[in-house]
């Protein structure tokens, strides 16, 4: 996947609890058996994460990186695969 793009993201919960973190953009090549091109994805990262993980969103801008997912689905982590 490459990085294509990330914007801040803070929001409210229901129960009046602040999330702050990232809306990440990611853009990944089709499979050629069933279509042609790339697909785009977004998925979030909270501030805790990126500060726990060490990840730089900055540093990753434009390069191929590899998502990892906890067992709920959600990113667990973000690696550089350049």
């Amino acid at each position: 996947m490459k990085l294509l793009g990330y914007k801040r993201a803070d929001f409210v919960t229901k129960d009046g609890n602040t999330i702050t973190g990232y809306n990440v953009y990611l853009a990944r090549e089709i499979d050629t058996r069933v279509g042609v091109g790339e697909a785009c994805e977004r998925v979030y990262l909270f501030d805790a994460k990126l500060k726990r993980e060490g990840i730089e969103l900055s540093a990753l801008m434009g390069h191929n990186i590899r998502v990892y997912y906890n067992r709920y689905g959600k990113v667990d982590s973000i690696a550089c695969d350049d």
